[in-house]
């Protein structure tokens, strides 16, 4: 089902080589040169309708413009704008928190398998098949979807999100952070605000990520 790469395979991804984050990744699915190009979109797990409607206006015309989104399979925003990119015909890669023998238990598992089966994109995993979900390996987790990507956008996340971990592992490796605002009403938007706050590149469209 997948297939073991090591750093010095030449598909092993070069911007995970660069990084140096890494020495060997498990992958199901495929990974492409296309995919060097890409965005990490990542936000709160109870995503409101806002937040969705902002990955689809935002989103959408990126993954038009052949940028690959990369995210953590998680509920809310991220599985929002992987979902997003299969449904545009785009690519994405899914970044797990634990080895591949536990994705059966992830309620994402079937946007999982049809990441893999529809040939427009990867399920990475950094870890041995039989290893478990802790906090700590979705830290780690989070390093790998900042080193994949050219840079991280946050659309929604409260003062305490786990996205922060994205973040931080994108500035340590000198990454563009990004960052939706929101309504003052609403705790999902304590966070962003916050990002913005401290420097993050405030997003009101997408011709606002000039990475690309």
């Amino acid at each position: 089902m997948f297939t073991k790469l090591l750093a010095d395979d030449v598909n092993f991804p070069k911007s995970l080589k660069c990084a140096k984050l890494v020495t060997k990744i498990y992958l199901a699915g495929n990974y492409t040169a296309a995919d060097e190009n890409a965005l990490a979109v990542i936000g709160s797990r109870k995503a409101s309708k806002y937040g969705k409607d902002v990955v689809r206006d935002l989103v959408g015309p990126l993954v038009k413009q052949g940028i690959t989104i990369v995210s953590g399979l998680a509920d809310g925003i991220d599985s929002e704008a992987q979902e997003l990119a299969l449904q545009l015909g785009g690519r994405t890669l899914g970044v797990l928190g634990y080895g591949f023998s536990y994705i059966k238990d992830d309620p994402q598992y079937e946007l999982m398998k049809q990441i893999i089966h529809s040939g427009q994109g990867a399920v990475i995993s950094p870890f041995n098949h039989f290893q478990r979900p802790t906090k700590l390996t979705f830290i780690n987790r989070n390093k790998l979807i900042a080193g994949l990507a050219k840079g991280v956008l946050v659309v929604e996340a409260s003062q305490k999100s786990g996205t922060f971990y994205t973040v931080e592992a994108a500035l340590d490796q000198e990454k563009p952070v990004y960052a939706v605002p929101g309504s003052i009403y609403s705790y999902l938007s304590r966070g962003t605000h916050q990002l913005i706050r401290e420097g993050a590149g405030i997003v009101e469209k997408s011709q606002d990520l000039t990475i690309f």
